[in-house]
């Protein structure tokens, strides 16, 4: 299955093909079985379904092979605009990638506030808890989003009652582009997150701002966002002049 797989993303990538009578007839794959292995597709973000086109290749497929490539890189740029942020607002800085079914914090930089320094760089924390997690969580396709609260509910993370809520609030974080969070997580704690897209424009991690939830007021999460936005925008940047 997983070569008819690949043997159907190539006749895609012709450009030649949009439909599933297309592709079965180029493939020689039994229609069935080429409408069976598009929906799994679909549900993984590498092909998607428009009414004027038919089926096409996503951006992920381009994302998921520059990902080992544009990791370090990805840090690289992000520490020196991270310890920039932490040292004009004094407050933490920190940056986290998905990692199984969690998060883990891969670099960080300490704020004055003690009460932040409660997770060290190579701490794992839950995907759709906190700032960070919504973001990350926010950024998965239906499939991965879907497998990971199936694994957090069996471990008991996650109560199957509260999926309707997280959803929404995914979708929430989707649309506007960051999450907040005050005393989620750590009492009388707060964060704002946004994520750090790769070229493809997929989440490949979370960059955020720690602080004492009595310094999380209107204007500060109005200028934290706008330092956040501008470092994610300069980490983009900065990876398209590697290619």
């Amino acid at each position: 299955m997983l070569h008819k797989a690949f043997v159907i993303l190539e006749a895609l990538s012709t450009k030649k093909v949009t439909t599933i009578n297309d592709i079965s007839q180029m493939t020689h794959i039994p229609r069935s079985t080429v409408h069976r292995i598009l929906q799994a597709l679909s549900e993984e973000g590498v092909v998607t379904f428009q009414q004027q086109k038919g089926y096409v290749l996503t951006p992920k497929l381009i994302s998921l092979g520059l990902n080992g490539i544009t990791q370090k890189e990805v840090l690289d740029f992000a520490i020196p605009v991270m310890k920039d942020i932490s040292e004009r607002t004094k407050e933490t800085v920190s940056i986290n990638v998905i990692c199984g079914h969690e998060r883990v914090c891969i670099y960080r930089v300490e704020g004055d506030s003690p009460i932040t320094r409660n997770i060290k760089i190579g701490d794992r924390g839950p995907l759709f808890r906190g700032s960070v997690g919504k973001v990350i969580g926010a950024g998965l396709s239906p499939a991965e989003r879907d497998t990971i609260l199936e694994k957090c509910i069996s471990l008991g993370e996650i109560k199957e009652s509260e999926v309707p809520g997280i959803l929404r609030e995914l979708q929430k974080v989707k649309e506007q582009g960051f999450a907040m969070s005050s005393g989620e997580r750590i009492k009388n704690s707060a964060s704002i997150a946004v994520p750090v897209k790769d070229i493809a424009g997929f989440t490949q991690a979370a960059l955020s701002i720690s602080t004492i939830a009595e310094r999380m007021n209107e204007e500060n999460q109005k200028k934290y966002l706008e330092l956040l936005l501008s470092a994610t925008s300069y980490i983009g940047m900065a990876q398209e002049k590697l290619l």
